[in-house]
């Protein structure tokens, strides 16, 4: 059980603290009202690219022989030796958001090294949150802000999870001489996360309220 499991899940936990952020941001967003015309129509795209390349990177997936699967090898899920429960849960994630996952996949692959390729043209607010309608290398897209949420609630609760097998596996370290494992500052951070916390504002009806005021002035 040796590796390097306690430092290197810090980067997918800082990922996913960054993503809950932003997706609260996008979800007050009326793409063409002149309301939010403060934040900027280039602030929005780049916004949008960014939480799509961050979900590409905590759900590592790509298109084998043509069929779109999860990479149990990549990423996250590398960890799964450790924490097998990534798989299951993983796998039931990606069932559930397949299609729109792939969509996600698409925008982070053509935007990664060509962001100038990703436009928004249009946008509205409904129910399900803002719309985003975008043409990516000439196809038109749309997305909802509501499409992203219920996959960022998934992930929350699943590093909930990894951060108790990882306090589980800390526990198992070398103790010092104060009678306490060696573990670093920013791992002792991570203890103190509760993504769960998250959810209950990504699933409060004061949702656009709140991304107004994370905006700045």
């Amino acid at each position: 059980m040796k590796t390097h499991f306690d430092a290197n899940i810090l980067d997918y936990c800082e990922i996913l603290h960054d993503l809950n952020r932003e997706i609260v941001i996008l979800s007050g967003l009326r793409i063409y009202d002149t309301a939010d015309m403060d934040f900027g129509f280039r602030k929005k795209e780049k916004l949008f690219i960014t939480i799509c390349q961050q979900l590409s990177l905590l759900i590592p997936c790509r298109s084998i022989d043509k069929e779109f699967q999860l990479e149990f090898n990549d990423g996250i899920l590398s960890f799964s030796n450790i924490c097998p429960f990534l798989e299951d849960s993983y796998t039931e994630l990606f069932v559930e958001h397949k299609n729109f996952l792939q969509r996600i996949k698409c925008v982070r692959n053509k935007t990664l090294h060509s962001p100038h390729k990703l436009d928004i043209i249009g946008g509205s607010f409904e129910n399900k949150g803002p719309a985003i309608v975008c043409k990516l290398d000439g196809n038109l897209m749309e997305l909802y802000s509501s499409e992203f949420i219920p996959i960022i609630i998934k992930l929350n609760e699943i590093f909930d999870r990894l951060i108790e097998e990882l306090k589980n596996y800390c526990s198992d370290l070398d103790i010092n001489e104060d009678g306490y494992p060696f573990i670093s500052l920013s791992i002792e951070k991570v203890f103190l996360l509760e993504y769960c916390r998250f959810n209950s504002i990504l699933q409060s009806e004061l949702l656009p309220n709140i991304s107004k005021l994370m905006r700045d002035f």
